[in-house]
């Protein structure tokens, strides 16, 4: 299994497990947030050169500029079976690593993230 088949994989499971965010730390297991809480994946770390390769494969060719510029980068993605993704690729301590968080196709209601809509529906009568 190539990296990046290996990357477009841990983004699936995470969708399944309903995950939040995927951390990937070079030669550290990924680590999703599942409800508020880290859980590391029980799977082999990505090396350094397998994340440069994912990173060379997924940024957007207009941001590998300011990529090799600032080693910082946020940018979008989608991965076929997995849905849309949010990235941000950084060198910690002189290592690549990212920072994942999957966009949810659908906008959940107040209701479902346990906020009250009164003060929301306060501010669009504001506004009108």
């Amino acid at each position: 299994m190539t990296s990046i088949e290996k990357f477009n994989s841990l983004l699936k499971l995470a969708v399944k497990h309903a995950a939040s965010d995927i951390h990937l730390k070079t030669n550290r297991s990924p680590i999703f947030r599942i409800d508020g809480r880290l859980k590391e994946v029980d799977t082999s770390p990505f090396s350094v050169s397998q994340l440069l390769e994912i990173l060379e494969d997924v940024i957007p060719q207009q941001f590998k500029k300011r990529w090799n510029e600032d080693f910082q980068i946020d940018f979008s993605g989608v991965v076929v079976g997995a849905g849309r993704f949010r990235m941000n690729a950084f060198y910690q301590r002189g290592y690549p690593g990212m920072i994942i968080r999957h966009i949810k196709e659908k906008i959940p209601h107040f209701s479902e993230i346990n906020l009250d809509p009164v003060p929301f529906q306060r501010i669009c009568d504001q506004n009108n």
